[in-house]
């Protein structure tokens, strides 16, 4: 795929999270992902922790520090066990979300993905970041997934029920065949750097204010 058109025609990504995480992200505007986190705080048995899914909203915490991680409710472990590729297990597969931060490529995908926490009455911060910034200031290179990797239904670019899900599921630009404007999820391993001129709104609908 060529990144500069996916730059052109996505020039910003979308990222949500629980407002009692925002001061944490921006004392170093760091997006940092569960397993790093969960290695910051020492977490206990975290090993089996990164590699179950999650059921509702997780707070771990050292005592000091605190993070709230979100569930990962619509990761069916009968679904996406029966579309594993190469080996790979349902706990390999939760480790491998889990060792990722993401970035929605798309508005609408951003607007169902806060709809379903909005539902629950609750109203996650939603950040808005230039792609071209976001890219050239992480030395990690981007990865692209044409899919909602945590929630292993069916997708409409494959015919055959749920897609195979597997260490394939995110690629760098160099390795994903697909078009730019078939990317669903922009991904970094384990941290991701934001630019100071990242954005921040509490709904997809309402306007988005520079913190700088």
């Amino acid at each position: 795929m060529n990144i500069e058109k996916f730059k052109v025609l996505r020039p910003y990504l979308y990222h949500l999270t629980d407002k009692r995480n925002l001061d944490s992200i921006l004392s170093d505007y760091t997006l940092k992902s569960t397993v790093t986190l969960v290695e910051i705080l020492k977490l206990p048995n975290r090993e089996d922790f990164l590699r179950t899914r999650r059921v509702g909203h997780k707070e771990v915490t050292d005592g000091a520090k605190s993070f709230l991680l979100r569930d990962q409710d619509p990761l069916y472990e009968k679904i996406a066990t029966k579309n594993l590729e190469h080996g790979m297990s349902f706990g390999d597969f939760v480790y491998l979300l889990n060792s990722k931060v993401f970035f929605w490529a798309t508005e609408g995908d951003l607007r169902k993905h806060y709809k379903r926490y909005e539902n629950q009455n609750e109203n996650p911060i939603v950040f808005k970041v230039s792609t071209e910034e976001l890219f050239a200031i992480n030395e990690i290179q981007p990865k692209f997934c044409r899919l909602n990797s945590g929630a292993p239904r069916c997708s409409s670019y494959y015919q055959e029920g749920a897609p195979p899900r597997g260490n394939n599921t995110f690629l760098e630009a160099d390795d994903y065949s697909g078009t730019p404007s078939s990317v669903r999820e922009v991904t970094f391993d384990m941290m991701c750097k934001l630019p100071v001129t990242v954005m921040l709104s509490p709904h997809p609908d309402k306007a988005f204010k520079n913190i700088s």
